[in-house]
């Protein structure tokens, strides 16, 4: 009875020290691992510590505005400032709406309104004529708004309120406003072509419009 008391205890001591062992190495291996995360964060800290140093030093330089040859750390590029964008102006009409106070008060009122509306659609036909005459004469481009911006200069009458073209101004096929009208983009052409520009410029058809006006005076 001794004996098997003496077995038992010895087990159960046996079982102890196995838990106890156990639980050691459980808690090294905890150990380690809180160590490793220890120096991890050290670590991580001390690149901060870095980096805010190396910031530091920059703005310094920055604001200081010197070379410092001495220093190992690269010049950081200066970031440019970009240039506001460029603002269109969108031109006016080159027809201006016709504006009626109210509806046409006679029959003859509202067939001369009619007959209004025909004639400037004619002159708005025959103006992209004259554009496609001078598009296709021409190896250098000609850009639709300086076109419209000039025929409201070299046309001359303009609409009252002063914004578009009078319809009744456009000139018609053959006449010599129309051929002074092409002379003065053959010559802004030639100049352009000279210059090896691919875009008839507004300097090209200003030189062209005075080299016209000086030759006329002349005579």
């Amino acid at each position: 009875m001794l004996l098997s008391g003496l077995i038992w205890l010895g087990e159960q001591l046996a079982s102890t020290n196995r838990l106890y062992e156990a639980e050691k190495a459980k808690c090294e291996v905890e150990s380690k691992r809180v160590d490793f995360w220890q120096h991890e964060y050290e670590k991580c800290q001390k690149e901060v510590e870095e980096l805010k140093r190396v910031q530091t030093r920059k703005r310094t330089r920055s604001s200081d505005d010197s070379d410092d040859s001495s220093s190992d750390e690269p010049d950081v590029p200066v970031e440019t400032i970009p240039s506001p964008r460029r603002v269109r102006v969108r031109q006016p009409p080159l027809f201006p709406r016709i504006r009626y106070p109210g509806p046409p008060l006679s029959r003859e009122a509202g067939s001369n309104r009619v007959d209004d509306k025909l004639a400037r659609f004619l002159a708005k036909e025959r103006l992209n004529d004259i554009f496609d005459d001078i598009s296709e004469s021409s190896t250098c481009r000609v850009p639709r708004a300086l076109f419209e911006r000039w025929m409201k200069w070299l046309v001359g009458d303009r609409s009252p309120d002063e914004r578009g073209i009078d319809w009744r101004t456009i000139p018609p096929p053959g006449s010599r406003k129309e051929a002074w009208i092409f002379r003065v983009y053959s010559l802004a052409h030639g100049r352009a072509f000279d210059a090896r520009r691919k875009t008839v410029m507004d300097r090209d058809v200003t030189w062209a419009f005075r080299h016209l006006s000086a030759c006329r005076n002349a005579r």
